[in-house]
């Protein structure tokens, strides 16, 4: 079933506007009559983007213009449902949706042409709280009980862009968007559910939960090979233990006194004498390694402390001793309580398995500052099968442990933040791969805002095959339909006109161009990039900076000002430093016209 249509009475800065979603029809519904036209468009054309992308539209504008507005209005209106299809809606959200042949109006609308649609083979159904639950007056049970069929699409929505919007219930879509994540993935924290809602707010750090889950979802899909990247994927992470100011958690050594705890602090002034006096000097890889392992045990004894000083009471600077530096936990594991006992021994032994094929550059394996705390505090692991899954064993484990209280931090050996973020997408629709509700689904609405944010132009440019090819691969089997917002000139060079929505802000509300307004749109397909930011919709006055055109136009009044106080060197610094040679060169002349 094909999303084609959806008209908007009132959201956000949403008012009485309609946006095309699939171009093998063009629609106009008119409030003021109630009539909605529907015509054929002899420009479409099937299977554009391959056989299982059914559908793909763009929704371009500039900050501000409703994009982001559209596709929440998606999530909560289409995207949103129970099992049996039945929710009660807080907000106004009347709409007009048109899916294939089946068009679904709400009570409050209307539709007056109703009986010519319907000669046209289209089935026109009024809908109350959700598009399943069809007004009883209006329509037979026999129609009621097909709509209730209608959700055989599963809609997902990704977004990489954080912000402070209230995260709303999208079940039973599927929102990997960030702001989502971060929620998600604390939520779904080794302790968050089995601690109080004030105890899980200390123990559970959410941004630090997301990276720990992040991190999984990218090592799962860098196992995979199912696609080619057009990047290296990396093959490496660096491992690092944070510096000295977070190593006792804001706990003085007074606290730990009071707390019997004195053996631990102990152990700390004893690492702290091995590098005494050691500032420059070499040392072996067995050594770094050995001190590495030293210093993170270290800090998972302080976590566990910190968290249960109950529990760990007068432990002795011998037991603290031999857990540290022997790796013996007995004492250890007999003071603390099932699952933390065996995981703490799980990170024991996975801990030796990572760093012994771990790898280290031979300028680390120098005591750079004399502080142990820092030159020993980072290492590399490599992700071939084995070490891959030592290091989910350790970083599962470790986020039981920790809770909130994180001393370890990761990140991709030599990955750029595009790559990063073409990485993050990857992810994360891989890791929803096998989720029940995707695998039931018949059809897939994807819904991605500004998903090319972050990138360089080339990337811009390459952005919609990238996501295109991989979809289809990942999703083989499925319909697919994409639904994209932009603001970027590169998106629409890879769209036809048709299958773009353009929005502009008219008295600070949403306005979809149509008529003239949109015929002075040329087709965008395949369109010159140069020539689409110079149209009218992307960069309306100049493409040139604001910051340089303001000083443009202040060179050209000092130079239209005789005798003005500025030098003439400095002005024709600037002007021999513009990149446009016929304003650069009508400036110069006007400068040597000054002078004489």
């Amino acid at each position: 079933m094909r999303l084609n249509y959806i008209w908007i009475s009132s959201y956000k800065n949403i008012a009485k506007q309609g946006f095309t979603l699939s171009d093998e029809f063009r629609y106009y519904y008119d409030d003021l009559t109630g009539e909605l036209t529907i015509e054929d468009n002899e420009r479409y054309i099937p299977d554009l983007y391959g056989t299982n992308i059914t559908a793909l539209s763009a929704v371009l504008g500039m900050n501000g213009a409703g994009k982001s507005s559209l596709l929440e209005f998606l999530l909560l209106r289409l995207g949103t449902h129970s099992d049996h299809a039945y929710v009660t809606y807080e907000y106004g959200l009347e709409c007009i949706v048109i899916f294939d042949k089946e068009i679904f109006c709400h009570d409050n609308l209307q539709i007056s042409n109703e009986a010519v649609l319907e000669r046209g083979g289209y089935t026109v159904q009024y809908f109350n709280d959700s598009l399943a639950q069809i007004s009883s007056n209006r329509k037979s049970s026999q129609i009621a009980k097909k709509a209730n069929n209608i959700y055989d699409y599963l809609m997902v929505y990704y977004s990489n862009v954080f912000d402070q919007q209230y995260v709303f219930d999208t079940k039973p879509s599927l929102n990997i968007s960030t702001k989502e994540l971060l929620y998600i993935d604390a939520y779904e924290a080794p302790g968050f559910r089995t601690a109080t809602l004030s105890k899980a707010s200390e123990r559970i750090n959410p941004i630090t939960a997301h990276k720990l889950e992040e991190l999984r979802r990218q090592m799962d899909f860098i196992s995979s090979k199912i696609v080619t990247a057009p990047f290296k994927l990396p093959s490496q992470i660096v491992l690092a233990l944070d510096d000295k100011r977070s190593l006792n958690f804001g706990k003085d050594d007074k606290w730990f006194r009071n707390n019997d705890l004195e053996g631990i602090m102990k152990v700390k002034e004893w690492l702290n004498n091995i590098s005494d006096g050691v500032s420059g000097r070499r040392i072996s890889l067995h050594d770094f390694k050995q001190f590495f392992v030293w210093l993170f045990r270290f800090r998972l004894l302080v976590v566990l402390a910190v968290q249960y000083p109950e529990s760990l009471k007068r432990i002795s600077f011998q037991e603290c001793k031999d857990f540290v530096l022997n790796d013996d936990d007995t004492i250890l594991r007999g003071l603390l309580q099932e699952p933390l006992a065996e995981a703490v021994s799980t990170i024991q032994s996975t801990l030796l398995k990572v760093i012994y094929s771990a790898k280290v550059p031979e300028h680390w394996l120098v005591f750079h500052t004399g502080n142990i705390w820092e030159d020993m505090a980072q290492i590399i692991v490599g992700l071939d099968k084995d070490d891959s899954q030592e290091l989910y064993q350790l970083l599962e484990n470790y986020k039981l442990v920790v809770g909130g209280y994180h001393f370890l931090s990761f990140h991709w050996e030599g990955l750029s933040s595009g790559e990063n973020n073409m990485l993050v997408f990857y992810s994360r629709f891989y890791s929803i791969r096998n989720k029940p509700e995707l695998i039931k689904a018949q059809q897939l609405i994807i819904l991605i805002d500004e998903g090319e944010t972050y990138f360089h132009p080339e990337w811009q440019r390459r952005y919609l095959e990238m996501v295109i090819e991989y979809l289809s691969v990942l999703f083989q089997g499925k319909e697919i339909q994409l639904i994209l917002t932009s603001n970027s000139p590169f998106i629409a060079s890879d769209i036809p006109k048709s299958k773009i929505n353009f929005l502009k802000v008219d008295n600070g509300q949403c306005k979809v161009l149509s008529g003239d307004e949109l015929e002075q749109i040329g087709e965008t397909f395949g369109a010159n990039i140069h020539s689409l930011y110079t149209s009218a919709f992307f960069i309306p006055d100049t493409l040139m900076g604001e910051f340089a055109r303001r000083q443009i136009d202040t060179i050209i009044e000092t130079l239209n000002r005789r005798g003005t106080s500025i030098s003439s060197s400095r002005i024709r610094q600037l002007i021999e430093i513009i990149g446009e040679p016929i304003i650069r060169n009508l400036l110069l002349q006007m400068l040597e016209n000054d002078n004489q």
